[in-house]
């Protein structure tokens, strides 16, 4: 199973509710497309893009960024546009940039999760988990069925060593739809963390019933075969990452009416 590239997501906010001229409101959308499916591109390594200027190909990631940059000058309030640069800074390892763009997006769109689970996994990244834990706490009770919203908190929950709050958490998202494969794997992980090693292989061995292609159950299930009892609590950042690839941002999409 292929995650939806995460900037591809970010134009089903194109559509929006309430706006006063249809025409004016496509623009930005159709202008950001093709640079999104550019940057798309460039991630992949197939560089062969000719979506941005007819008959000339663009190699450096450098450039579509700066494209995707221009957009957000020329439409400060569309905010596919800001999430899409969002999302480019960060992947460039610019998350200071990546920051300003979510604040911007918080200021026209306070309840909006996606913006939420990117700026959480950056505070995560930094250390700053009470961040973290406040901002999809508020971002939960303003939209109480996202179920990307619930899986994120429970990995926050899980660098707290919130075990209880993060298995309740998951169960939580697993109830709103999220996958029930990943939902699995991250209750590996927490079983995992616990010590509980066979439970830990009975969901691990679940998401790859689920999912053939859930790499990181199939690692971790031989991991633990080779494990001596000693190491069996293994280093809760190797944890953390596991279930940060497990739960991957583009793997949900937003809906445009919030």
């Amino acid at each position: 199973m292929q995650p939806v590239p995460k900037l591809v997501l970010v134009l089903a906010f194109a559509t929006c509710a309430g706006c006063a001229s249809a025409p004016v409101s496509s623009e930005p959308d159709e202008l950001l497309r093709p640079r999104v499916a550019a940057w798309e591109r460039t991630k992949t390594g197939d560089f062969n893009v000719r979506d941005l200027v007819k008959d000339t190909e663009v190699h450096d990631p450098d450039v579509i960024r700066h494209q995707i940059q221009e957009l957000s000058l020329v439409y400060p309030g569309h905010v596919p546009t800001l999430m899409a640069n969002a999302i480019v800074c960060y992947d460039s390892k610019m998350p200071e940039d990546a920051q300003q763009y979510l604040d911007r997006v918080f200021k026209i769109r306070p309840a909006h999760p996606e913006a939420a689970i990117l700026r959480a996994r950056i505070a995560t990244e930094e250390g700053n988990t009470g961040f973290a834990r406040k901002l999809l706490e508020e971002q939960v009770h303003l939209t109480p069925d996202h179920a990307g919203l619930r899986e994120a908190l429970a990995g926050v929950y899980f660098v707290l060593d919130r075990f209880d709050d993060a298995r309740v958490t998951l169960d939580a998202a697993g109830r709103l739809g999220a996958p029930d494969w990943r939902v699995s794997f991250n209750r590996g992980l927490i079983a995992e963390a616990t010590g509980n090693i066979a439970q830990a292989r009975e969901f691990y061995a679940d998401a790859l019933r689920q999912n053939e292609e859930c790499a990181g159950a199939r690692s971790r299930l031989r991991g633990l075969d080779e494990l001596t009892p000693s190491e069996r609590n293994p280093p809760r950042r190797a944890l953390v990452e596991e279930l940060q690839r497990a739960r991957p941002l583009e793997s949900r999409s937003p809906d445009p009416g919030r």
